[in-house]
């Protein structure tokens, strides 16, 4: 006779733990943006908060960008009508081509090889963390056989955050308190498909912006000294091998005898990228004036810290458009044939039913959800120039796919921004998302002209960003890491409302250790709030309020966004110019956000 089965609740098991800590690559975040009364986001400001100020609040949640790319889908209203490459581009879309040249020429992105703790110098904080948006990435060194996930990966968020993804042996002795990084364990033994062994990876941030981190603070000077350090152990480690193919200093830091020698630009072995975004004021002051012939994003290095000749400069060139034929362009503007088209609006809590037209059907989220997988696959076939999508292709059996139905043959522009395979460039978000509006009141022209037989037009557009791989973060935080310890305004928001300590008690001090708390002395950074904080939670897993990070592990997924222009359907009399209707997919991975 068989015992019955336990009612003893028992532990998951650690088998079951990895499974669900390793999500699928293909979750995503859909965003559905109505219409707006807005034509300009950037130098009006909006009217309707869930239109364009929404998407340019969504565009600025991604800080690193690598690429971007503009598919615009040019067909006919006749289904008899074709057109060639060697038709020329209607006015309209060779006008959009060259605002989208203009505004790509007015912005420029650098490389430099700086020293560490020129990031912390009070002069360059406050000349372009403090009047604007900075956003800094380190390229990884591509050493042969180094992967970047053995590498340390230093970056800013543009909201004034010190982001340092640490490997455990640097940071066991670069002497900076952090957290255990998300996705940091490494096989315990027990089996080989098991990730519950020890953390591999750390997680330092330093609120640059912080009142309390400032030259003569306690946790300023210790972050200082310390990452000086660092950049005198990994300069001597460079002179001596003449290679730095494994970035993290070990045991090098300490035994460092040149703990005297300032830095200067002899100690410069990071390679970082950087962009810089000027404040709200200066952006829209200088999107009213139009002006292309000088830069808005300029950034000069202090020479005792960089050489000038170790500053690359990035122009984002104006690349000519790739122009491709006889292609299947599927109907999204028509909600009576595809299901994208169907106005819709977000449930506050689920997406359990989407709002419809009053003369059409309703739709219902899983056949929305079709409609946008097929658009996403259409996008990608299409920006890859893959036969599958062209009119002339015969069905194959050994590709099952087909273009979304109804379709008319047309054909497609697409325009591209990105650096060379050897040496990418960061795209600034301010860029993105004016060129973002560009589309957007091209969309809702090329809609409100009255359709002629024989007239080609763009009823649509797709808007795809990709983002770095490597990067410690997808999103920048919700809460501003700076604004937690004292920051009351930040580059290019409002002042930040007051938070209290018990909101961010998961957060770690970046710039003392915990023994300071005990001292009467200003390294703390709790902005002399005496409260008392919650205990930590005992599980280190869990992640904390207002942690974001990206994954470094092969199965990450594709980081950045798709998106979608679709023209409005129902414009409002005496609401003036309206804008478009858009449909921006995040792609999630496996990444964590607050």
């Amino acid at each position: 006779m068989l015992a019955p089965k336990s009612t003893h609740k028992r532990k998951r098991s650690s088998a079951r733990s990895d499974k669900a800590r390793k999500l699928g690559p293909a979750r995503w975040i859909v965003n559905l943006i109505p219409s707006s009364s807005t034509s300009n986001s950037i130098s009006a400001p909006p009217r309707n908060v869930a239109g364009p100020s929404r998407l340019e609040k969504l565009v600025h949640g991604h800080p690193f960008n690598r690429s971007l790319e503009l598919i615009l889908p040019l067909s006919f209203d006749a289904n008899d009508a074709t057109s060639d490459t060697s038709t020329p581009l209607p006015t309209s879309v060779q006008s959009l081509i060259e605002r989208l040249h203009n505004l790509a020429s007015s912005h420029r992105s650098y490389r430099a090889r700086i020293p560490l703790s020129l990031l912390l110098d009070p002069i360059f904080v406050t000349a372009y963390l403090k009047a604007g948006s900075l956003i800094a990435l380190s390229d990884p060194s591509g050493a042969p056989g180094l992967s970047p996930d053995l590498q340390d990966t230093v970056c800013i968020d543009g909201q004034g955050t010190l982001v340092l993804s640490l490997c455990k042996d640097t940071y066991q002795t670069l002497g900076l308190t952090g957290r255990a990084s998300h996705f940091s364990r490494l096989a315990s033994g027990r089996a080989g498909d098991r990730t519950s062994g020890p953390d591999s990876r750390f997680i330092v941030e330093l609120p640059l912006l912080s009142p309390s981190f400032v030259p003569g603070k306690r946790g300023y000077q210790q972050a200082l000294d310390r990452l000086r350090a660092w950049d005198r152990a990994r300069a001597a480690a460079l002179s001596t091998q003449q290679t730095i193919a494994q970035t993290h200093a070990s045991s090098k830091l300490r035994a460092s005898p040149q703990a005297d020698v300032p830095v200067t630009y002899e100690h410069a072995t990071w390679d970082v990228l950087f962009v810089w975004s000027p404040n709200r004021a200066n952006a829209e002051a200088i999107a009213a004036l139009g002006s292309s012939s000088s830069f808005i994003n300029e950034i000069h290095f202090p020479e005792h810290l960089v050489r000038p000749e170790d500053v690359e400069t990035f122009a984002i060139q104006a690349i000519d458009p790739v122009i491709t034929d006889s292609i299947w362009i599927p109907t999204l503007n028509d909600p009576a044939q595809h299901p994208l088209a169907n106005m819709c609006s977000e449930n506050e809590r689920h997406f359990a039913e989407l709002k419809p037209t009053k003369d059409s059907t309703t739709v219902t989220w899983p056949a929305f959800q079709d409609g946008l997988q097929e658009a996403i696959e259409w996008a990608g076939l299409a920006s890859l120039g893959a036969t599958s999508v062209r009119t002339y292709t015969r069905p194959d059996a050994t590709c099952v796919y087909s273009p979304p139905s109804p379709s008319k043959p047309g054909r497609t522009v697409k325009l591209n921004w990105a650096g060379s395979a050897g040496k990418p460039l960061l795209l600034s978000p301010l860029l993105i998302s004016q060129m973002a509006a560009e589309v957007d009141r091209f969309v809702a022209q090329s809609n409100g002209i009255p359709s002629k037989k024989f007239r080609e037009k763009a009823q649509w557009a797709t808007l795809s960003c990709s983002g770095f791989p490597h990067a410690p973060l997808t999103w920048r935080a919700k809460v501003p890491f700076s604004s937690v310890y004292g920051a009351k305004e930040l580059p290019g928001t409002k002042p930040s409302s007051p938070h209290k300590a018990s909101e961010d008690a998961s957060m770690t001090d970046a710039s003392s250790s915990s023994s300071d708390d005990d001292e009467d002395s200003d390294s703390s950074l709790d902005m002399g709030d005496s409260r008392k904080r919650k205990p930590k939670k005992r599980s280190k897993r869990n992640i904390g309020k207002n942690q974001t990070e990206h994954t470094f592990t092969p199965s990450t997924g594709e980081t950045g966004w798709v998106s979608f222009c679709l023209g409005s359907q129902a414009p409002v009399k005496g609401d003036g110019e309206r804008g478009s209707r858009w449909v921006l997919v995040e792609l999630v991975g496996t990444d964590t956000r607050s």
